[in-house]
């Protein structure tokens, strides 16, 4: 039986969770709904409150699917949205190819990986998939001695090859072992465990900079917390892996108003710790991949927008090693396959080609926001179901203030402290109404409308 959150942040202290598209899960309570799971919200928001250092905040990702553009293009994208890192796959059955066992051929990805690493962009490298010269297919578990020690070889050779270029680099060990969609013959916990044990630490022998992430798991609503349960209590122990990859992905495409508020990622993760924790093998959790297609914000690209952006406050509010956006461009221009609408910008065959949509302009509100921060600090105002966060600079501060509270509109009004002038725009850059007298601010908070980006200069 599961905890109740109270529970949990006793077990955990502060949640802090570090964690790429996994399962994405129906949830049978709408995103109005006053209890549950907003009640949850607030206990976690409650415990995260305080002023942190800088170093604490999330690096903030972009996954790229690298056929979508040129190196060059995705690079221009990536810093136009003001991205920290980028994470991408490398396909072993690419790299290493039929005929040629043994070999690693890496045209094309060394045409990739340091184009963004000279430029200052961490690199995530998934090790996908399996590989039909030591398996069935490329969508199988990686599973046996001959098997894990050729996936083992790949990314060691991983490491090797992009450790120069890429001294940063962070290598994720599949992707979405728990889903059936990328292993079509279902891959346990437990099973996992068993390659992710010496691959791990064979990647650390090799290469000690190098960070290792298990793949990213996904969100199962039947069964919460059962594959990183099986995984953890395998009777394996993973000194080499420095954080346990999450995708909390938590949407209704048939019923957006279904679909959480993007706030509830603070409880999947919490639950996700709590489960790895309970087998006395706690880590960081990576938000490696969380996004929303356009259908589960109700075919709406600016509450698809507004989503983003709270994506990204909420992994602030966790302090997460990273949090990463799926994905930086659509794959395609028909929008009745929702696969091709999680981007943050359109598709190369767009009628204009790479336009930025309001998700990727939210997207650069927020890094905007953070830039050049020395610390944050996290406030809740529980009444108003409203966080905030204040990102303190040299000159001001940049107050970032929402309500996750679908029922109507809310006086929000709190000292803030001196400043010479202030503005407040939306996360799409559009103008907000507030009133800033005596050191008060004063705004009308809506769930649709915010956040609200107040700029404060001293």
């Amino acid at each position: 039986m599961r905890r109740s959150l109270a529970a949990s942040l006793l077990l955990l202290g502060l949640i802090q969770v570090p964690g790429t598209g996994a399962l994405r899960a129906n949830d049978a309570q709408a995103s109005d709904d006053r209890g549950g799971a907003f009640q949850d919200i607030a206990a976690l928001i409650t415990a995260a409150q305080g002023t942190f250092p800088a170093a604490q905040l999330p690096l903030m990702c972009v996954s790229i699917h690298q056929a979508t553009a040129t190196p060059a293009q995705n690079l221009k994208l990536l810093q136009k949205i003001g991205a920290h890192c980028a994470r991408s796959d490398n396909n072993w059955n690419s790299i290493e190819r039929e005929g040629a066992a043994g070999t690693y051929q890496w045209d094309g990805f060394d045409d990739f990986w340091p184009v963004l690493c000279r430029a200052g962009i961490k690199p995530i490298m998934i090790v996908t998939y399996n590989n039909p010269i030591y398996a069935a297919g490329v969508f199988r578990p990686i599973v046996g001695g001959a098997n894990i020690a050729a996936y083992q070889n790949f990314a060691v050779a991983i490491a090797d090859h992009f450790i120069s270029t890429c001294p940063n680099m962070v290598e994720e060990l599949f992707n979405e072992p728990s889903a059936n969609n990328w292993t079509t013959v279902p891959w346990s916990g437990k099973s996992y465990a068993q390659m992710l044990a010496p691959v791990s630490a064979a990647i650390k022998k090799a290469q000690p900079r190098v960070t290792v992430y298990s793949g990213g798991i996904g969100i199962d609503p039947d069964a919460p917390g059962s594959w990183i349960k099986d995984m953890v209590s395998a009777g394996l122990r993973f000194p080499a892996v420095d954080a346990y990859g999450l995708h909390p992905y938590d949407s209704d495409e048939a019923f957006s108003n279904k679909t959480p508020p993007p706030e509830k990622l603070l409880v999947n993760a919490a639950h996700f710790a709590e489960d790895a924790a309970a087998a006395g093998q706690g880590k960081p959790i990576a938000n490696t991949e969380y996004g929303f297609s356009l259908p589960s914000t109700g075919d709406d690209p600016v509450r698809q927008g507004i989503y983003v952006a709270r994506g990204m406050l909420a992994s602030i509010i966790g302090k997460y090693p990273l949090h990463t956006h799926y994905d930086l461009i659509d794959d395609g221009v028909d929008q009745t396959d929702h696969e091709n609408t999680f981007g943050l910008f359109r598709n190369g065959d767009f009628k204009v080609p790479y336009e930025m949509k309001p998700a990727g302009r939210a997207f650069s509100t927020i890094t905007s926001a953070m830039a050049k921060a020395k610390t944050f600090t996290v406030n809740f105002d529980a009444a108003l179901s409203a966080p905030s966060i204040a990102f303190e600079k040299p000159g001001g501060t940049a107050f970032v203030i929402w309500t996750y509270d679908r029922n109507g509109s809310k006086s929000y009004e709190h000292p803030i402290g001196p400043f010479k002038q202030i503005s407040c725009k939306d996360v799409l850059g559009k103008s907000y109404p507030c009133r800033y007298a005596g050191g008060t601010l004063s705004l009308s908070l809506t769930e649709s409308g915010g956040p609200v980006v107040v700029t404060a200069l001293r």
